[in-house]
């Protein structure tokens, strides 16, 4: 029973004319493709970042997911295309920030990898991110030889030792052939897919919002996924991120335990205090 679930998560959908909401909708536009989602009622709007988690098909089919799927309309590709995809970067896996909630990043390369497999051939994700952003490529199948519509399922899974978190691929969509202009059709921009793997679900709508607002705001490439540490302010003395009345408490309460030399002159003296009064009125 499990090896036929496996071979149905395989085939061919391109029988199916349904556009599903939540798959890759591939459109082509300025001699490009583009990804969108669907709406709903035959609309769709661009997206760049998707979401789904491993584990959904049962207890009995852990660590795997096939979806989102790869969906267009009648006519958009030639009849016969094909259309893949390319892996960019080395997965990573999402680190929320305790004291700021809401944030966090994708620094992390995890020790798990993020296998796609279509008919037979499987691709991984990197251990470092490759040069270039251009790692390894997948044919997904051809566009309908008679009206040119596409629908495929690849699979993506999980690899040892599936710890939990919210888990991030990042790649891109060509037609005809890896990285290149094929027929006058170049790739699309970067998008990403967030994996949940037995994580909260809070933690996946905090990393789905943070690639939107941080990483797929900026065309091509996007933004960077570990961004540069901010700038560490001296007088945000608790270290919660930000400045606020209970930096002064936490300050004087150090100072008066002989722990307040905010100047490093080698004392806690009074100078300290007005040192750091300046500091936290001029906001660092």
């Amino acid at each position: 029973m499990r090896i036929l679930a496996l071979v149905v998560l395989t085939i061919s959908c391109s029988a199916f004319g349904q556009v599903h909401v939540g798959d890759f909708l591939l459109t082509v536009e300025g001699n490009k493709v583009v990804v969108n989602v669907a709406t709903g009622g035959g609309g769709y709007v661009p997206e760049r970042v998707f979401r789904d988690r491993f584990g959904k098909l049962g207890p009995g089919l852990p660590n795997r997911t096939p979806d989102p799927g790869f969906n267009s309309v009648v006519g958009e590709f030639v009849a016969g295309q094909p259309v893949g995809l390319t892996i960019r970067r080395a997965a990573r896996l999402w680190t929320p920030l305790a004291m700021m909630p809401g944030d966090g990043d994708f620094c992390t390369m995890p020790e798990e990898r993020i296998e796609v497999r279509k008919n037979g051939i499987i691709i991984s994700t990197p251990a470092t991110d490759p040069a270039g952003m251009v790692g390894p490529s997948l044919e997904i199948g051809t566009s309908d030889p008679i009206d040119g519509q596409f629908h495929e399922h690849a699979v993506y899974w999980l690899t040892t030792p599936f710890d939990a978190g919210v888990y991030l691929l990042e790649m891109e969509v060509w037609v005809g052939q890896p990285g290149g202009v094929a027929g006058g059709v170049g790739r699309s921009d970067a998008l990403w897919l967030v994996l949940n793997q037995n994580a909260a679900t809070t933690d996946v709508d905090d990393a789905v919002a943070w690639l939107r607002a941080n990483v797929a705001n900026v065309v091509g490439d996007g933004g960077p996924l570990c961004p540069a540490p901010a700038p560490v302010c001296a007088c945000d003395w608790n270290q919660s991120g930000a400045l606020s009345v209970q930096d002064i408490f936490d300050f004087l309460s150090s100072y008066f335990g002989g722990a307040g030399d905010f100047n490093g002159q080698g004392g806690a003296t009074v100078q300290d205090i007005f040192d750091f009064l300046t500091c936290y009125f001029g906001a660092c």
